[in-house]
């Protein structure tokens, strides 16, 4: 099952300058707790919801959200977990997020808190336009840094993703997600 994460009731609720830079920031870290396992074709994504968005002055926020994760496989942790979000090659947004830890062979929800700020060199007054049409923003447009340190079963992995487009994120997910649906029925 793909989670459309826009349409998620809770994302109303939160000012629409806001809510595309956070569903990037969740998006990139779903795939690094997809990454996070060796049987990563059988680790289902369930759930997003945004519980709580706070302004950090002018240049940030900072936002929970809890993810459902079923996970047929060993206990991971995800930690270091930080990025960049560039839009037509502009450095814009730099984002960091908390450890998690994914239980085995479970399936919850895992609180998350991300934060986000412009880049340096940004200013609101630069930054205003892309927020005011970010609906119109095509995915393909869009590229991460993505880098985190996954520990399972006492190895460490560096996980390192560089200027990947969104729109191949999206995909991804979208690949994990039908994958999984086959494995039920």
């Amino acid at each position: 099952m793909y989670l459309n994460v826009l349409e998620v009731p809770h994302l109303n609720e939160v000012p629409h300058l806001m809510r595309k830079w956070l569903l990037v920031a969740a998006e990139a870290f779903c795939i690094l707790m997809i990454a996070g396992c060796g049987k990563m074709d059988k680790i289902r994504l369930t759930s997003f919801e945004l519980t709580d968005v706070t302004p950090r002055g002018l240049r940030g926020i900072k936002a929970g959200a809890l993810i459902g994760v079923e996970n047929p496989s060993a206990t991971f942790t995800l930690n270091d977990i930080s990025g960049s979000i560039y839009y037509h090659g502009i450095h814009y947004v730099d984002f960091t997020a908390d450890p998690v830890t994914v239980k085995k062979r479970s399936s919850g929800k895992y609180e998350v808190k991300v934060e986000a700020r412009l880049a340096d060199g940004i200013s609101l007054l630069d930054a205003l336009p892309l927020f005011r049409n970010a609906d119109r923003i095509d995915p393909a447009e869009v590229t991460l840094d993505v880098n985190a340190w996954i520990r399972s079963r006492g190895v460490k992995m560096k996980v390192n993703l560089e200027q990947e487009r969104l729109d191949k994120i999206i995909n991804m997910v979208k690949a994990q997600s039908r994958r999984n649906t086959k494995y039920e029925q």
